[in-house]
């Protein structure tokens, strides 16, 4: 599931839980949902724990393959 569908499909503010469990501003996340910016590999492992594999490493970087095999 990619981001921007994990944000739909959770109650309002869990964007703002989200970014506080992995140690973000909320509105970097929002831009990572919509595509305006690439989470970093660190960021994408912490988004991936957080939401429990909802969201992987994988739906959140096109180059997940090269970085993590």
């Amino acid at each position: 599931m990619n981001l921007y569908m994990y944000f739909k499909s959770k109650p309002r503010g869990e964007r703002l839980v989200l970014a506080k469990k992995i140690g973000c501003n909320p509105t970097y996340l929002s831009h990572c949902s919509k595509g305006i910016r690439v989470p970093s590999p660190k960021l994408s492992v912490a988004i991936e724990k957080a939401t429990e594999g909802e969201v992987t490493r994988y739906d959140l970087r096109k180059d997940a393959k090269s970085i993590w095999g």
